[in-house]
């Protein structure tokens, strides 16, 4: 007997086969998209940080009164992943980005004028080596 087709065992078969690859693939995509996502907040505020030094030198060695509308930046994300806050004084200033996704591991990325590297979150020892 010579069928075309598929039986209905062979069709049951497949179908595991993809519900065990959706099992392992689907946690793994979801980490490698938080990952690309958390670049753009690190790459964000190193750009601010840069934007903050210039500003720092046109403005008599001070940081007080830098905003985002003098220093022409927009306070989200290109992708609006992140929504960045600026605090600043004379000497100093803390930026941060915090995530508008979950992101429990690294939610709040902080840079500060002495180029430290901060975060908070579940897994804050390793979100800016990530």
């Amino acid at each position: 007997m010579n069928t075309a087709g598929f039986t209905l065992f062979e069709l049951l078969i497949v179908l595991v086969i993809i519900g065990i690859l959706t099992t392992f693939s689907t946690p793994i995509y979801r980490h490698l998209v938080k990952k690309t996502r958390r670049s753009e907040a690190k790459i964000a505020l190193i750009n601010l940080a840069q934007h903050m030094e210039i500003y720092y030198l046109e403005n008599n060695n001070s940081y007080e009164k830098a905003s985002f509308s003098k220093l022409h930046l927009k306070n989200m994300t290109e992708k609006k992943f992140y929504q960045l806050t600026l605090k600043s004084t004379s000497n100093t200033y803390q930026l941060s980005a915090k995530a508008q996704f979950t992101d429990p591991e690294c939610y709040l990325f902080m840079l500060n004028q002495l180029g430290e590297k901060t975060n908070k979150g579940s897994g804050s020892s390793q979100c800016w080596s990530a």
